[in-house]
């Protein structure tokens, strides 16, 4: 209800989770008054922002993979619910999430846990999205503040202007700064772990810990890459062969990083499906130049921060010796996980929730 007894009815279309929602429409007296994308419509001021401002709903995540990588009380809520309604989505299910999605700085955002806890910022890989982190954050968001970004033509963010990596890790710094946060624990997945370390050099007051894991420190630790996405990366058929993939080849490209299987749901993949051939081989050599200018060990080195490194023992994409090249760093406490690929957040949840959850808590401990 809004003022003078306006009933708003808020209709989404496929709502496995709100950053996989393609429309939301609004209807008052039978007729459409709003629609758009969420995130659009909450920074347009206009009917559906008031709503969001007077109730203060935030879109629930629903699908069959979310008791999976939900968490707790709210996917058991969800399954108490589904067993007695034949799997529809509960009536309330548009309201109360524990999530909260916005745009900022050109970047789709998710929080996740409570708002006072001390912050943690996930960043993903090159190809992937902020989905990529699902599996370890209900663990996570016990005890942090979870933030996690799409970085630009990922995921739900639009392309960028430049994909730099200390341009991306400008972006996240004033994404930061307009949450008023410092001492930001940043953990960087692949080469999300470029962006956490460029951030770090940029503004040091922002980050509290780094914890990076199978970032590559250096390109001639680069293994030659599975055949699959060979092919999907270079001419002449990947330009072909990209914006043609099936949901079918996006999984199998992603099972070939990892040793374990792997499952991510649908509006993941969607996610990746996004991601256009230019942004990808940019964003790629863009990585590559920074690592190759000068190596993350040491960066890492020049910097007052405590870093954790976390390796899968059979990583197909980075050696998997050269994680202990980070041994180099004053401090840095070095992980192999045996029989992990590059993917150790959906390999192994559990075990990476863990180390994170320990190394920020002696972090903590420690000042």
């Amino acid at each position: 209800m809004l003022g003078g007894g306006r009933t708003i009815v808020v209709i989404a279309h496929r709502l496995e989770t709100v950053a996989a929602a393609d429309t939301v429409v609004l209807l008052e007296d039978g007729a459409i008054v709003e629609r758009g994308r969420p995130a659009d419509l909450l920074t347009g001021g206009g009917t559906f922002a008031a709503f969001w401002r007077s109730a203060r709903p935030v879109f629930r995540p629903w699908g069959p993979w979310y008791g999976r990588y939900g968490g707790g009380r709210r996917s058991s809520t969800l399954r108490e619910h589904s067993s007695k309604t034949g799997g529809r989505p509960p009536a309330h299910s548009l309201l109360m999430s524990e999530s909260d999605i916005e745009r900022s700085h050109g970047m789709h955002v998710v929080h996740d846990g409570p708002r006072q806890a001390p912050p943690l910022l996930l960043v993903h890989g090159s190809g992937a999205s902020g989905g990529f982190w699902g599996p370890v954050v209900p663990a996570l968001a016990g005890h942090h503040h979870v933030i996690r970004v799409d970085l630009p033509g990922h995921g739900q963010s639009p392309p960028a202007a430049s994909y730099d990596v200390p341009a991306q890790a400008g972006q996240v710094a004033a994404l930061l700064d307009d949450l008023g946060l410092r001492h930001v624990a940043v953990a960087g997945h692949s080469s999300g772990g470029y962006v956490a370390t460029a951030l770090a050099e940029q503004r040091p007051d922002l980050v509290g810990s780094l914890a990076l894991i199978s970032s590559g420190p250096s390109p001639d630790a680069l293994l030659r890459q599975p055949f699959i996405l060979r092919v999907l990366l270079a001419p002449p058929l990947g330009p072909l062969m990209w914006p043609r993939r099936s949901d079918a080849l996006i999984r199998k490209g992603i099972g070939a990083m990892a040793v374990r299987p792997v499952d991510l749901p649908d509006d993941v993949i969607a996610d990746v499906r996004g991601i256009t051939y230019r942004v990808m081989r940019t964003v790629l050599r863009r990585n590559t130049a920074y690592i190759a200018e000068r190596s993350l060990p040491d960066r890492l080195a020049a910097l007052d921060v405590p870093v954790q490194v976390v390796f899968g023992a059979a990583d197909p994409r980075w050696e998997p010796s050269s994680a202990h090249r980070y041994d180099a760093v004053p401090g840095a406490r070095v992980e192999l996980l045996p029989g992990v690929g590059h993917l150790p957040m959906l390999e192994a949840p559990e075990t990476v929730g863990e180390l994170l959850l320990t190394f920020t808590a002696t972090v903590a401990d420690d000042r």
